[in-house]
């Protein structure tokens, strides 16, 4: 089988000042620039130069929550989240190789502005932009706007069926989203810009078009009020937790996130490529196969017994009336060789990468970009478009004339 990515894809998800809920209280000074681009120039710049492919942020849509089900009232969790899009945009200029890629709550955004958003983004970065579409099913965030009421969503009723129905309306809503997104991308054709100074014509009306996209949720006329991006339609990544997202994904993503061992009992990352590509076959999917990245929260030390002993302390901060960490990703709680050798290991059984989440970033990141990332990534890799980094063609806006090329 072909391998479409060539070097594993490598992602680091920056949130807050790490993934750990501990991670605030050993600091706090950092925790208060979290709010600032500069702190999270510091963290990007170093990541481009190392190589590392993509960055990704986050968008919590209000109260961090501690795991599945609505986000507790908690005061001991940081806060501060700036909006991811944005936070982006701000850094793109001063980046150079590394792709960019928000999320977006589909559940609560209006497709237009996402389509507008991230088709600026990726112009203002030269082709290195990219959007995670979440769907969010807590009442508690849908009540942060009051557009819409939903059930609330614990551990206890996840199976119950308004909870059932509340999450296969939010899910059917992002692949709404999803579709309505790439038909404003494609909205604009590539040469629908004219600028004829002559004749006073800038846009060629016959390349731009309305899209007239009406579902069950959504319904949207068009076209964008933004150029065709250099991507023609950024890639959207999709993390695929049940088989609602599955789905999504193999119909509307070109990327999907991946518990290598989980959720599923008995999966291995073996396992977990099985099932996207089950998943792709039943979406009767046409377009290439998905690039499918492993969730993996990374807690380093010198020894295992340093990082062993770091995770304790972590957990001792958030949870000091005892408890551990609750994550949706494999957690790596070792050396710099064993999150390696985990590496290869999944790399082998199929996943095309992988997208690291440290656990604290004053500790973690410089432990991956010291002894990690120079063994995943090629520092001296060119300046590619997103789209070209995942061995992904650039798409003619489907609303275009068919060619000679389409003919034959």
């Amino acid at each position: 089988m072909s391998d479409p990515v060539g070097t594993p894809v490598v992602a680091v998800a920056l949130d807050g000042v790490g993934w750990h809920p501990g991670a605030w209280r050993r600091s706090p000074e950092e925790a208060r620039r979290s709010a600032t681009a500069a702190y999270w120039r510091d963290l990007v710049l170093p990541l481009d130069d190392a190589g590392v492919d993509v960055v990704t942020w986050e968008d919590p849509f209000g109260i961090p929550g501690d795991g599945y089900g609505e986000p507790a009232a908690r005061a001991d969790r940081l806060r501060v989240a700036p909006e991811p899009v944005l936070l982006a945009s701000a850094l793109a200029p001063s980046t150079r190789r590394v792709a960019l890629v928000p999320s977006v709550v589909t559940t609560h955004t209006e497709p237009f502005h996402v389509a507008t958003a991230v088709a600026t983004l990726d112009h203002a970065s030269l082709g290195r932009a990219g959007v995670r579409l979440r769907a969010d099913a807590t009442r508690t965030r849908a009540r942060l706007l009051g557009r819409r009421d939903l059930p609330p969503l614990e551990t206890a009723t996840r199976d119950a069926p308004l909870s059932l129905a509340a999450r296969d309306e939010v899910f059917a809503d992002a692949g709404e989203v999803a579709e309505v997104l790439g038909r404003l991308w494609d909205s604009w054709e590539d040469d629908a810009e004219i600028r004829d100074a002559t004749t006073g014509r800038f846009v060629d009306r016959d390349r731009l078009h309305h899209i007239d996209f009406v579902g069950d949720h959504l319904a949207v006329k068009g076209p964008s009020i933004v150029p065709r991006s250099p991507q023609g339609r950024p890639p959207v990544l999709v993390l695929a937790h049940d088989p609602r997202a599955f789905a999504l994904a193999a119909a509307a993503a070109d990327v999907v996130l991946v518990t290598p061992d989980a959720p599923y009992p008995g999966d291995d990352a073996a396992g977990s490529v099985a099932r996207v590509r089950a998943a792709e076959a039943a979406a009767g999917r046409a377009e290439p196969p998905l690039r499918v990245l492993g969730e993996v929260d990374v807690v380093l030390g010198a020894t295992r017994e340093e990082a062993t002993r770091r995770l304790a302390e972590l957990d001792a901060l958030a949870h000091p009336g005892g408890g551990a960490w609750r994550s949706d990703a494999v957690v790596v709680v070792g050396t710099p060789v064993d999150l390696l050798a985990r590496a290869d290991t999944w790399r082998a059984a199929g996943l095309d990468g992988l997208r690291l989440r440290p656990a604290e970033h004053a500790v973690d990141l410089p432990l991956l970009l010291e002894h990690v990332l120079p063994h995943l990534v090629d520092a001296g890799r060119p300046v590619l478009t997103l789209r070209e980094r995942l061995g992904l063609e650039r798409p003619r806006s489907r609303y275009a004339a068919p060619t000679r090329e389409d003919a034959s």
